[in-house]
């Protein structure tokens, strides 16, 4: 994808031991699987780029039963 893309040259060839951050909502880690996630050896160390954390602290809104559809799908199931 254009974002994973974007990601290994902007940010994992300047810094190798960066970390995925992502909020705890499904769309979330669905975008976050898309980015590498590569063992590297960093100053003799084993670290995995870009592995991803999820923080429940960057949800903007938990949209419960709704989260992962449109707003169409919102729509139908609760008019």
């Amino acid at each position: 994808t254009c974002l994973a893309k974007w990601v290994e040259e902007n940010v994992v060839r300047y810094h190798p031991r960066a970390r995925l951050w992502t909020s705890t909502l499904r769309r979330s880690i669905q975008t976050a699987r898309h980015i590498k996630h590569e063992k590297v050896i960093v100053n003799g160390e084993s670290w995995i780029t870009m592995r991803p954390r999820r923080w429940h602290d960057l949800d903007e809104i938990h949209a419960g039963k709704f989260d992962g559809m449109t707003y169409e799908e919102m729509e139908k199931q609760s008019p």
